[in-house]
């Protein structure tokens, strides 16, 4: 599905004689440049960028809980569900960052399931309160997968915004 240009954060055309579109998001989180044939070529073949973050604790139950990354969400694509699940709007290689806090120490992860199955696990990270567990991972998904993710041990997550963080980019 094409990207409209209404649903970019921001786009900044190169000065005349450059084939150079740069899109800023509003996040500033992540900034991507890229040559492009023409406008219409663009919106066809744009990356697709999400990041949510919760600061509303969560009751987990061991690999069935999702993770609710309900709060702040930048989403000019639309491929997250506004809860816990991304889809993907087309094939693609899609690297993503997910963490997740709780409010005891443990050695846990993240882990991460393509179409509701997988055995994708994030680092064994969360050994003090105040380190969140962490899954840093690239995916090659088709049109349509569903990302999903639940953590290893039945907790309490934290409230606290900057440790349970997802964020999702296209990266060819």
């Amino acid at each position: 599905m094409p990207v409209k240009i209404s649903q970019l954060s921001k786009l900044h055309e190169a000065p005349a004689g450059d084939d150079l579109l740069e899109i800023d998001d509003v996040s500033a989180a992540l900034s991507k440049s890229m040559t492009v044939d023409n406008f219409a070529d663009y919106t066809e073949n744009a990356l697709v960028y999400m990041r949510a973050r919760t600061s509303t604790g969560q009751v987990l139950t061991a690999n069935v809980t999702l993770l609710d990354y309900s709060g702040s969400i930048v989403d000019p694509t639309g491929s997250w569900n506004g809860t816990n699940t991304f889809t993907a709007p087309h094939d693609g290689h899609y690297h993503i960052i997910a963490t997740c806090s709780t409010t005891t120490a443990s050695n846990n992860s993240i882990r991460a399931l393509i179409n509701g199955t997988g055995d994708i696990y994030g680092v064994n990270s969360k050994l003090a309160n105040s380190s969140p567990a962490i899954l840093i991972y690239t995916f090659n998904l088709l049109s349509g997968d569903t990302v999903t993710f639940t953590y290893t041990a039945s907790e309490t997550r934290n409230n606290i915004g900057y440790q349970n963080v997802l964020t999702i980019v296209e990266i060819g």
